[in-house]
């Protein structure tokens, strides 16, 4: 009888802690803006936003100004967007910092409805991003606005025109064409698995599908901005503002047994193939990216900080009956492009073909892989690399 009273009050206790949860979270601020904006509720903001002002944080990062402001962002194509905004600014409520997220929400909430409104919301980013980029200390707001900034990644090649022109302009400041560059080109693409994981009702062949056509359709706006942008912009520079771009590509093309870096280590053209280690050098010194693990560009156990060139040399056997392609390879890691394939007969050898240089040992195994589907007409192709060697 005892534990069927204690087990009765802990029930009891539990549901009045969940109730008691629900009824505080319901009144969090953040709770109740985030309400506000779903019902598009304007006026609601103004009584939110004075409360904040008068709410004390409740740990180092809450911003409870910044919290209602953020939820407020959302309604960027009301009429009275504006008309809330300069009242909170003028109370010193909204801090100037915030320029380019007002009107990063003013264009998303505009462009349909109103492009004119949306093309002038653009253009206060572009003016502030070249103001920072001309003041060594607010460069990080050329992030602010122009990374992932919607009229920038959410724009056909056609409607960039008016940017790249600005970004091919030899007298504006590199950080802020650099910026342009990487606001155009920085896009993500999402890989079959995730996909999967995202939808389980998906099934894997169309899972596959519908990452092929992605890669297809962000990989021909990346190589029409640079066909654009190489003609009056160096190749450190164009680079530098589209290596995320390129390595997010290359990244989901390894999964589908391609390489998007490796066709361009591959070019004919010389410029395309500096673009290639370009990009590496570039992403090489920049922060580790989880999202790009896969390509080590980071392990320095394999990848040198300075340029590599890797070459393969492997073989492969063909399993006609299950539609496999067995490959086996030997990398090899130079510090400078060779001309020679002899020298590296005392290090491959029984393994007949040679294939590189490339950028990356990751690019090396894609661009094979992709080589040895072609060519042989099969379902699957497994590389293996059966050691690992630097040449002298």
């Amino acid at each position: 009888m005892r534990r069927l009273v204690s087990a009765t009050s802990a029930l009891v206790g539990l549901a009045l802690l969940a109730s008691g949860c629900v009824a505080h979270y319901e009144d969090a601020l953040g709770y109740r803006a985030r309400q506000a904006a779903l019902r598009r509720d304007v006026p609601a903001f103004r009584e939110l936003m004075a409360e904040a002002a008068d709410t004390l944080p409740s740990h180092p990062y809450d911003n409870p100004k910044k919290t209602v402001l953020t939820h407020f962002l959302d309604l960027g194509g009301e009429a009275a967007f504006f008309d809330v905004i300069d009242e909170w600014r003028e109370r010193e409520w909204v801090s100037e910092y915030m320029i380019c997220a007002i009107h990063r929400a003013r264009y998303r909430g505009t462009r349909d409805s109103d492009p004119e409104e949306a093309a002038r919301a653009a253009d206060v980013c572009i003016d502030q991003a070249r103001s920072a980029a001309y003041a060594g200390d607010r460069s990080w707001e050329l992030e602010v606005c122009l990374e992932e900034a919607p009229f920038l990644v959410e724009t056909s090649t056609q409607s960039l025109a008016r940017y790249m022109r600005i970004a091919a302009d030899a007298t504006e400041p590199r950080t802020f064409r650099k910026g342009l560059v990487s606001g155009m080109t920085h896009l993500y693409v999402m890989d079959a698995y995730t996909r999967r994981a995202n939808d389980p009702s998906l099934d894997a062949a169309r899972a596959l599908a519908l990452t092929e056509r992605a890669v297809q359709e962000v990989g021909a706006r990346l190589r029409s901005i640079l066909d654009v942008m190489r003609v009056a912009m160096d190749t450190t520079l164009l680079a530098a503002g589209s290596a995320f771009g390129a390595s997010e590509l290359e990244r989901v093309s390894l999964s589908l047994g391609e390489s998007f870096i490796g066709t361009f280590a591959d070019s004919d053209i010389a410029e395309q193939q500096d673009l290639a280690w370009a990009w590496v050098r570039s992403m090489k010194v920049r922060e580790r990216d989880r999202r790009l693990s896969r390509l080590s560009l980071w392990d320095r156990r394999r990848e040198p900080k300075d340029d590599a060139y890797w070459y393969l040399c492997s073989e492969q056997a063909v399993d006609p009956v299950f539609s496999v392609a067995e490959v086996r390879a030997v990398s090899v890691r130079a510090r400078e492009r060779v001309e020679d394939p002899a020298r590296f007969a005392p290090l491959c050898e029984g393994y007949p073909s040679l294939a590189g240089p490339y950028p990356l040992e990751a690019v090396a195994k894609g661009t094979l892989t992709a080589s040895v589907a072609r060519t042989s007409s099969v379902a699957r192709v497994r590389v293996s690399i059966a050691a690992r060697k630097t040449l002298p």
